[in-house]
């Protein structure tokens, strides 16, 4: 199956230090090559990610996600299937359009009412949440279902950075 994973065009991947969503895109797009998929990683430029190809957009933080959209809309005609994490979801224009018959699966990775006002008018939208609690929020809000997909991440990726926290705000200590 040819599968496109779009990033955001704020981090190059492999993400170091930072494990947000454009983290969690890179290891889809590496999980998924590795099961032998055919994957294609839309990602700002100098990103790498093992037996993926790169659609590079721009240099990091330099691009707004509307115009790395503009860079590589007519490679999502290409696919199978589009993995969308990006913030705009810009894939769904050509959805609305009638141009893209691939399915885009767009994963909601904060406060769904943050992403939306309202729902794009696209026949047969997939939502993917990243929690049962999202999930609940989406319905709630746009009465329409939602799937998920709790983030598969890579625990290795997670290291301590032996950096003791602070006593106050976040914990208490007993005397």
């Amino acid at each position: 199956m040819k599968i496109l994973v779009l990033s955001t065009p704020i981090f190059r991947l492999p993400c170091t230090g930072y494990s947000g969503l454009e983290h969690l895109a890179y290891q889809q797009a590496a999980g998924l090559a590795k099961k032998g998929h055919e994957v294609s990683i839309v990602a700002p430029d100098g990103s790498e990610c093992p037996r993926v190809t790169v659609i590079p957009i721009g240099p990091e933080r330099q691009v707004d996600e509307k115009t790395a959209y503009q860079k590589y809309w007519q490679e999502l005609l290409k696919f199978d299937v589009i993995a969308d994490h990006t913030w705009s979801k810009w894939a769904l224009s050509l959805k609305m359009e009638g141009q893209l018959k691939a399915p885009v699966l767009c994963w909601t990775h904060a406060p769904v009412n943050s992403m939306f006002q309202s729902l794009p008018n696209v026949d047969k939208p997939c939502f993917v949440c990243i929690s049962e609690d999202q999930k609940s929020h989406f319905e709630a809000l746009f009465g329409r279902e939602a799937r998920v997909a709790r983030n598969g991440v890579d625990p290795d990726f997670y290291k301590p950075l032996g950096i003791p926290r602070p006593v106050g705000m976040f914990m208490s200590r007993r005397a």
